[in-house]
């Protein structure tokens, strides 16, 4: 009884798998002459079709082919109507069909399989951009472009303001990507996941970002207080803001011209060269003395690069400015106590030292008739020098006290003289020089210093 039910168990077996051998071979020569199952052409599904049919589905499908078009806060269709768009049967639907292994055809039932054909539609690029160019999103009035971020200044400190996204777009991309949509029959395309919009190039979270914000800090964190005498100068973040370039490339600097424009005012407002000093004269007259190379002179390219640096450290410092010169001190007589005062009008000289008169006499100046007066201002002892020998183009003196104070114009004794004062200068003075007796020479000699001011001033 067991071998007979096995019997018929087999041979039901056999016949179930004759008839499966049968279906899928007759489904074999179906698929040779239709499409696989799960097959598209341009996002068209045409499973189990004929090449006959599944042209007329493409066709049909086409003509009613609509792109919804999504973007930032707007959205727009597109459709195929008014640019003579056409289906161009040219083979290729042929040709899929003989590749596909019917064989197979089984394993299309989990594999889907999507042709893109690039010649199967005819149409008009330039009407269809046109209407693309005349979609909302690019209306000009409703266009936000996109801003980086950046750093402004606020009350006392860079701050960080946000991105700006904006709504403006690549017209070329959105072009690219609504052709690619048509083409793959896509029906909804987004516009910010194909990345057709123009973001900014830095957002408030970017490194670079962060990075400037920190440079910007430790520069603004400086304070360099110049000190001129009882005044100071202060360099802090209510200046330094206005200093600070940030190029598009976040790349933060400091303006050297800026800095050199300051530097210049500080020159303008705290050099005493040449400048108008009021002098109070040993014969108690108070006289306007300018002209001459004496007084304080900052050293402006100097400086300039200096503070740079300082602030680019984050420097907190009290200073005096580099000087190419200086003067013995600050305030409205920057000359001290300690000075050798020349009336050319009395021709007379005092020494002053600390305050108190050393010395005083008469002396004989530059010859006026000539052309070599001594020169007015203010200037300064360049060193001095005792046994030294003066030569001119047509003249050699040997002196004992030598003083230079401008150039090779200085004071020093003249052996060859036996009067001084009164108008000797008018006619018959020097090359420039101030003579003196040899005692005075020797007795000032004795008491001044390289540096000593020169007050050199008529009475006119």
């Amino acid at each position: 009884m067991k071998r007979y039910l096995d019997n018929i168990m087999f041979k039901k077996i056999i016949t179930l798998l004759v008839i499966f051998i049968i279906l899928y071979i007759m489904i074999c020569c179906f698929f040779r002459s239709h499409f696989l199952i799960g097959t598209s052409i341009n996002g068209i599904d045409i499973s189990c079709m004929n090449i006959g049919k599944a042209s007329n589905h493409i066709k049909t499908t086409v003509e009613d082919y609509k792109l919804l078009i999504e973007g930032r806060g707007k959205s727009s269709e597109i459709n195929l109507s008014g640019l003579n768009f056409k289906y161009m049967d040219n083979n290729e639907l042929e040709t899929i069909v003989k590749k596909q292994n019917s064989f197979l055809w089984i394993t299309s039932i989990f594999k889907k399989k999507n042709y893109v054909i690039k010649d199967i539609y005819s149409y008009d690029e330039g009407l269809l951009k046109n209407k693309i160019d005349n979609l909302e999103f690019f209306n000009e009035d409703d266009i936000i472009y996109p801003e980086n971020a950046s750093l402004i200044f606020i009350n006392t400190e860079f701050v960080i303001v946000d991105e700006v996204y904006g709504n403006y777009l690549d017209k070329e991309k959105v072009y690219t990507e609504v052709v690619k949509s048509i083409y793959t029959g896509q029906e909804i395309l987004n516009l910010d996941e194909a990345n057709c919009y123009v973001n900014p190039k830095y957002c408030s979270y970017f490194k670079e970002v962060k990075e400037a914000k920190n440079i910007i800090d430790q520069y603004m964190s400086s304070k360099i207080t110049y000190v001129f005498g009882d005044e100071n100068e202060v360099v802090d973040y209510s200046l330094i803001n206005q200093w600070i370039k940030i190029d598009d490339e976040l790349n933060v600097s400091i303006d050297a011209q800026a800095i050199m424009n300051y530097i210049t005012n500080l020159a303008k407002k705290y050099d005493t060269v040449g400048v108008a000093r009021e002098f109070k004269t040993s014969t108690g007259k108070t006289l306007s003395v300018s002209g001459g190379y004496y007084g304080w002179r900052i050293n402006k390219k100097k400086e300039a690069q200096i503070l740079k640096e300082d602030i680019e450290n984050g420097s907190i410092l009290e200073k005096e400015p580099e000087y190419l010169q200086k003067g013995v001190c600050r305030g409205e007589n920057d000359f001290g106590d300690s000075y050798l005062e020349i009336n050319i009008t009395r021709q007379h000289i005092w020494y002053y030292k600390q305050g108190k008169l050393i010395a005083q006499g008469d002396i004989v100046s530059g010859n006026v008739s000539n052309g070599n007066g001594t020169p007015l201002g203010i200037y300064e002892i360049t060193y001095k020098q005792e046994n030294s020998t003066l030569r001119g183009a047509n003249y050699e003196a040997k002196v004992n006290y030598w003083m230079p104070f401008n150039g090779n114009i200085g004071l020093h004794d003249a052996s060859w003289r036996y009067s001084y004062g009164g108008d000797i200068y008018l006619n018959d003075g020097t090359h420039g020089c101030i003579n003196a007796p040899k005692y005075l020479a020797k007795k000032i000699f004795a008491e001044i210093e390289a540096g000593t001011p020169v007050i050199c001033y008529d009475e006119k």
